[in-house]
């Protein structure tokens, strides 16, 4: 024979039960209860109950979690859209200044391919007139022996 313990709801005590009883008497306060089954403790089913209590707590957290999270990233985006707008001018300051040095260096580029053409043109120029001097002492060498 198995027994069960259920606690008087009228004096706290803890009352004895048998398995199959249908009534049971306190037997301190006298207080006679009718046993239901539902008042018999599964443990089996009692254990199902909490895991799945439990596991409905756990994604009710998760979802408020997931809301919350939500909610900061809005109360955050708003923030710094409200509190701090030079975010947005600096960053319009940003791209001008890389589209300026961008400009800058394509600038340079293009000015010291320039300068390159130049540069080749103004060292021809130079031997020429170099060629150009070299006859010319040649000439007044010749010039100076056939003198003689």
């Amino acid at each position: 024979m198995k027994l069960e313990e259920l606690k008087c709801k009228n004096c706290g005590a803890i009352i004895e039960v048998e398995e199959n009883a249908k009534n049971v008497t306190c037997k301190y306060c006298n207080t006679t209860f009718k046993i239901k089954d539902e008042d018999k403790v599964d443990p089996r089913k009692q254990g199902y109950e909490f895991e799945k209590g439990r596991m409905e707590a756990q994604e009710e957290q998760f979802r408020n979690n997931i809301e919350n999270l939500g909610e900061f990233n809005n109360i955050a985006r708003k923030a710094l859209n409200e509190v701090f707008p030079i975010f947005k001018v600096f960053r319009i300051v940003i791209i001008v200044f890389v589209i300026a040095v961008f400009g800058i260096v394509i600038f340079t580029m293009i000015s010291s391919f320039s300068g390159f053409k130049s540069a080749r043109d103004r060292s021809e120029k130079i031997l020429n007139e170099h060629s150009a001097y070299e006859n010319r002492l040649e000439e007044r060498a010749e010039n100076i022996l056939n003198n003689f």
